[in-house]
Formats: structure tokens, sequence, C-alpha cells
């Protein structure tokens, strides 16, 4: 009601690399999940802004939460993304992406059916199993980084692109 202001949290390791690594915060079970450059990705306490965990070496680029809030996805720029339990903090699966050397910050996405749907700076859309990591299957659609995506009603895929391609995708099961 004031704005006043709550807590800081700094990673310990500060950098100077501005990008790419220029990601969103989720939060998820009380708890904030961010990667920074350092290429860790941080649990804080929502409460407090206390560090309860890092993770080495599995996230720099991109977060991204599912659609009830119990898992968070983090991408690595050298070819992984991880599932993580946002209750229990244990690592669920951690799958190849194939996508190569990928520094794209746009947030990972899972929805209903679909699965876990994952941009990358090379025009590509990926989508991996949400419960085994499986890939699923993959788009190119551009040559260019994809910008954040959104579903319509009518079980779309909506994504743009930043050279200004626009892709509409019809997906099954969508919610």
């Amino acid at each position: 009601a004031t704005g006043s202001l709550q807590w800081v949290w700094r990673c310990a390791k500060p950098s100077r690399m501005y990008s790419p690594a220029a990601v969103w915060p989720v939060k998820a079970e009380v708890k904030i999940f961010i990667a920074v450059p350092d290429r860790r990705l941080y649990v804080i306490d929502a409460s407090s802004g206390k560090e309860i965990k890092h993770f080495d070496g599995i996230a720099r680029e991109s977060v991204g939460i599912s659609q009830d809030g119990s898992t968070v996805y983090c991408k690595s720029m050298w070819h992984t993304l991880t599932s993580i339990d946002a209750k229990s903090l244990n690592i669920k699966w951690q799958a190849e992406t194939r996508t190569g050397y990928d520094i794209s910050p746009t947030s990972i996405a899972q929805w209903g059916g679909i699965g876990v749907v994952m941009p990358t700076d090379k025009g590509n859309i990926v989508c991996f199993d949400s419960q085994t990591g499986r890939r699923k299957w993959a788009h190119k659609i551009s040559i260019a980084l994809v910008n954040p995506m959104t579903t319509t009603r009518e079980g779309h895929l909506l994504a743009s692109t930043m050279d200004g391609t626009v892709m509409l995708m019809k997906i099954n099961q969508l919610y």
C-alpha cells in the first residue's frame, strides 16, 4: 500500500555482462527463481530476500514456469533445458535441446497438453514433453530470435521474431 521497499537481493558475484542473461524472475512456492550472468539459477525466499539455494551451470539464458506453478524450467546457453520441482527443489529432468549455442532470453512456457515450449535465438520453437523432457517437435520459423509467445483460446500458438516474422500454429490439447 505504501510502496516501501521490502528487500533487495544481489548476486554474490556481480558481473558487467548485462546481456544476454536479460531474464525475468518467476515466482513459485513462495520462492523467486532467477538466472544471472554467473551461469547459476538462484532460488530466493520471496518473503525475506534470502538465498535458499543455487544451481551451478544449468541456467543463464531463460527461465519459465509451468501453468500450475509447480515446476520451473531453465535453459543454459550450452544446449540444455532443466526441469526443477518448485517445492522440493529437486531436478526432475534435464534434456539436450539440440539447438547449439543459444543466447535467447525469451521465457520458456508450459501449456496444458502441448508440453514445454522453448524459443531460440535462431528462430526455432522447440517442444519437450513436460513429464520426461523428451523432445517432441521443432519448427524453424525464422533466422532471428523468437520473442515472447502467447496462446489463444482457439488452440493456437502465436509468436513473432526480431526480423518481423509472425507465426500462428494450431496446437492440439492446448487447454
